[in-house]
């Protein structure tokens, strides 16, 4: 039940967004689901689009080898099929691909009063690794949390601290 974002389920993914979320940033998120299509999941079946889970991707070099981190910019279930499964399915099936593609970290930002979320992210093995304002949206305190897929102790060593200053080199 879970393919590759296309066209054809750019509405309902769109509708989704927009039901989940205030602030809304409609091209910039499209822009980023067509952009990276293949870290792009949404599970549907014959019901229809039922949530979608939206990556990027970014290398970072150090002067041992360069790491590759991908960051959740989106991820929503609509409320008719929540409590369901699905939002972890999509998490779940995100972090295979990643793996065998070589990423070493995954990172994403929540509301930290967005208990059922916070609650998933952590059944899966991502850990709070700061706080920051004005990412989720303007205004609000945000968790960092972040999921190390590589075992390496430097990339470990890099999650262990907010990412904002490495973010940004």
């Amino acid at each position: 039940n879970i393919v590759n974002f296309n066209e054809t389920l750019a509405d309902d993914v769109l509708n989704i967004y927009k039901d989940n979320f205030t602030e809304i940033y409609e091209d910039r998120f499209l822009k980023y689901a067509q952009y990276f299509n293949n870290i792009s999941y949404v599970y549907w079946d014959e019901e229809g689009v039922k949530g979608y889970c939206f990556f990027f991707a970014k290398p970072l070099f150090s002067a041992s080898r360069m790491k590759k981190l991908c960051t959740v910019y989106s991820l929503a279930v609509d409320h008719k099929y929540r409590r369901q499964g699905i939002a972890e399915k999509l998490l779940r099936k995100s972090i295979r691909e990643m793996e065998l593609n070589g990423i070493d970290t995954v990172i994403l930002y929540v509301e930290v009063h967005n208990e059922s979320a916070i609650r998933l992210y952590q059944k899966v093995g991502f850990r709070t690794i700061g706080e920051v304002r004005d990412i989720c949206s303007p205004g609000d305190r945000c968790y960092e949390m972040a999921l190390d897929l590589s075992n390496d102790a430097e990339v470990s060593s890099i999650i262990s601290e907010p990412s904002k200053a490495w973010w940004d080199k």
